[in-house]
């Protein structure tokens, strides 16, 4: 699955970073819920992996929307 955040550069302009933000808390919220749901230890490494590899792209996506728009 592609998200939104992994192709930012696609998005355009005027919907950043609305575009990046709401999609992402929905995203993070429903895997926190996986999270507390399970009780399986490597399930919960797995989506705590997830959860840390996906916020890292988000903010490598938001920043590089910043750092354009501010130049």
């Amino acid at each position: 699955m592609t998200y939104i955040w992994n192709r930012a550069d696609r998005v355009p302009v005027e919907y950043m970073p609305k575009a990046l933000e709401e999609p992402f808390k929905r995203w993070v919220k429903k895997n926190n819920k996986k999270l507390n749901e399970t009780t399986d230890k490597k399930k919960q490494k797995q989506i705590i992996n997830k959860i840390n590899k996906h916020t890292i792209s988000y903010t490598d996506a938001l920043s590089k929307y910043k750092n354009e728009n501010n130049t």
